[in-house]
């Protein structure tokens, strides 16, 4: 994964050099683990959380789910990468 940053709202996952396999293992992960559904399955590119870049695909996680992922992410960021969060 390369990184992410915030997107209007809501964050931006750069996985772009993930298969469709790999970001399917990620989003399952998300929603099981985190209760965070970005959008259920990559095998539907059209799904407007998994949005196909020119680069490859990226996920996006909403404002609401935004806010229940920060908090656990924030303590392991550098602080010099907090604005990639808004903060």
């Amino acid at each position: 994964m390369g990184d992410g940053s915030k997107q209007n709202d809501g964050l931006h996952l750069n996985t772009y050099g993930f298969k469709l396999d790999g970001i399917n293992i990620l989003l399952k992960s998300l929603d099981k683990k985190l209760n965070i559904n970005c959008g259920g399955s990559a095998a539907k590119p059209t799904d407007p959380t998994l949005h196909n870049h020119k680069s490859g695909y990226r996920i996006y996680i909403s404002k609401k789910d935004l806010y229940t992922i920060k908090p656990l992410i924030i303590p392991h960021m550098n602080k010099e990468m907090l604005y990639k969060l808004g903060e």
